[in-house]
This record gives C-alpha cells, sequence and structure tokens, in this order.
C-alpha cells in the first residue's frame, strides 16, 4: 500500500504549500492542481510507474468551494498525467481555504477484472504441468480472500523454469533474505514476483530461486521469469501461481469489513486498514481439453498459441516480435 498525506491552504487565490508527508523522497504519484481561466481549479494526478492505481482523497477543510464530484473522490489514475475533478468558487471574492489529503494503492479497485481472460499455463512450452492442489490463502496477500480455491500449486523438478502466464509489467520482486536455521517455510523467506495486468489485475508467483526480471520490466506471455526453489525446502518442489485484485473494500488487520466509510482516506492513514485483496479463478489453454479450469492431481501439456501469446502486445510489440532474430 502506498499513503501520501498532502494539504495545501488557499487564500484568494493564492496559493502556498503547508505540508508534505510521504514514505518515499520521490512519489510514484502525486495529486496536484491547477488554475484556469474561469476560476476554477483541476485537480490532477502525475502517475510515474507503468501501472493504474486507485487514488482516495478527501478535504479536511473546504470554504467556499465545490466540487464538480463526490466528494470524498475515489477514482483510477493511469500512467502520466489524469485529470480528476475540479473545484470551482462559490461565491467570488469571498474568503477561500482548503486542504486535502490522499492515499493510493496500485490496480484498480473500482473497476472489475477480466474474469474470462485465458492465461497460459506458467511453464515451459509442450512440457507438463501437475496441478497438486489448491490453496485458500495466499503469502503476502493481505486479508480475507473474496474467491476462494483460487490460487495453484504446480509441481516442479530441480532445474525447472516458471514463465509468465500473461503479459504486463513486474510490479514487485520479493527477495528476502533467507533467515537462520532450516526446515520450515518461515525460515526460508520464498521468493517471489508480481506482475501488473492490463486489466487491473496482478499474477503472483512464489516460490521461486533465480528471478531473471525486476521490477518495472515489461513482461510478455510464456516470457522466462524464474527457475523453482527446490533446494533445502520441507516439502515437495512446487511452485504457486494465482492472480488477484483489490476488490475496493476496506478491511482491518483482523479481517473485519469497514463498509463505505466517511472519509477512506482518514480511515487509512489513521486507522491502518488496508483494501481487500482477493484471488480470481483462472481458466488456462492445455493441449489436452483446451480452455479449462485445472483440475487437482491432472497433468496438462502447456502450449503456447500465438493468438493468446500477443493478445495483448501493442503493434510495435508484435512487429518486434515478428522480426527475424539476428
Amino acid at each position: 500500500m502506498k499513503r501520501f498525506l498532502l494539504s495545501f491552504i488557499l487564500f484568494f487565490g493564492f496559493l502556498s504549500p503547508v505540508d508534505l508527508l510521504s514514505q518515499e523522497a520521490v512519489p510514484e504519484v502525486i495529486v496536484k492542481y491547477e488554475s484556469v481561466r474561469d476560476g476554477s481549479y483541476i485537480f490532477y494526478s502525475v502517475n510515474n510507474s507503468k501501472y493504474t492505481v486507485t487514488i482516495d482523497l478527501d478535504f479536511t477543510e473546504m470554504e467556499n468551494l465545490a466540487a464538480d464530484k463526490p466528494i470524498p473522490f475515489r477514482g483510477e489514475a493511469k500512467p502520466g498525467r489524469t485529470n480528476l475533478f475540479s473545484v470551482s468558487y462559490i461565491t467570488k471574492g469571498v474568503h477561500v481555504k482548503f486542504k486535502y489529503e490522499f492515499t493510493y494503492i496500485a490496480g484498480c479497485a473500482y473497476s472489475a477484472p477480466d474474469y474470462s481472460f485465458v492465461y497460459l499455463l506458467p511453464v515451459k512450452e509442450g512440457s507438463k504441468a501437475r496441478f497438486t492442489d489448491f490453496s485458500k490463502i495466499c503469502p503476502t496477500l493481505p486479508g480475507d480472500i473474496a474467491d476462494q480455491d483460487c490460487a495453484i500449486y504446480l509441481r516442479a523438478d530441480k532445474g525447472d523454469t516458471v514463465y509468465a502466464a500473461r503479459s504486463g509489467y513486474v510490479f514487485k520482486v520479493t527477495d528476502p533474505v533467507h533467515g537462520s536455521g532450516a526446515g520450515s517455510a518461515d525460515t526460508i523467506r520464498l521468493k517471489s514476483l508480481e506482475i501488473y495486468h492490463s486489466d487491473g489485475s496482478f499474477g503472483y508467483y512464489q516460490i521461486l530461486d533465480n528471478i531473471l526480471v525486476k521490477s518495472g520490466d515489461r513482461v510478455f506471455a510464456g516470457q522466462p521469469l524464474a527457475t523453482v526453489l527446490t533446494e533445502g525446502i520441507p516439502f515437495p518442489p512446487h511452485f504457486v501461481f494465482a492472480v488477484y485484485h483489490n476488490t475496493g473494500r476496506l478491511m482491518d488487520r483482523y479481517g473485519v469489513h469497514h463498509e463505505s466509510p466517511q472519509s477512506p482516506v482518514r480511515e487509512l492513514l489513521q486507522n491502518n486498514l488496508y483494501y481487500e485483496q482477493g484471488l480470481i479463478p483462472v481458466r488456462f489453454i492445455t493441449k489436452e481439453e483446451e480452455i479449462i479450469y485445472l483440475e487437482p492431481f491432472n497433468d496438462y501439456t502447456s502450449v503456447h498459441p500465438e493468438q493468446l501469446v500477443i493478445k495483448e502486445l501493442t503493434r510495435k510489440e508484435v512487429k518486434s516480435r515478428m522480426q527475424p532474430k539476428k
């Protein structure tokens, strides 16, 4: 969760920053405003990341001003600049003052992900993948799980490579230092990576060893991402794959939902709440049964049809892919 608190005061049209608190020296996302000729002010976001974020913004003070969208404001901001809303004078020439604060989270919390999307099996094309189990809990994803039994375990052998099941941008690489001791998942501190998809969902890959990509990289469906961790683990070699999204619902660390709070920003900042992250049931394409939901303890052959591999690529990326390699 990326959280920021920003406050400004406006007196008769003169702007002066009062307070800027952030968790990073150079935030990925900032909310600013600019004046326009009719005397109103446009609030906009500058998103320097490669993924869409959801912004919650509220005014702690607001005198003689009205917004053209409901406040507290909730909305999504794509990479680059996104106009959010505008405020205008109620009575010109009268004292005006405002302060505002905002927070944001990666992903789309207010629009639904694409549940119909078809994924590649995250293994080498032509190889067999054995689906061994479901999981109701996905490690590192806080809170309740909206959709049960959607994280899958896939059997692995020494030296196996994990491949991207869908194109996107690497959102996060978790590569912790091994803890002392051995014999449990807690002491191993498993490596993982997360990939942001174009519909606002995230692909989650865990129990990895040699990670081949870094945060911010563009990855394509069927691209090698990492090798599977098979040494020094207290369980049969396997890796975890899941797809999750931000549900837009706030919850506390005890898993209790807080529906429609009066000010989501203050709830998030002051009460240490966060957005629920729910797992999505995933359909895969396989050689045996084409597009299906996997069933435990079955073997499936991976196929990487070109139409699925290039489905979310730009024209430039498709053209580059089709060019012969030198």
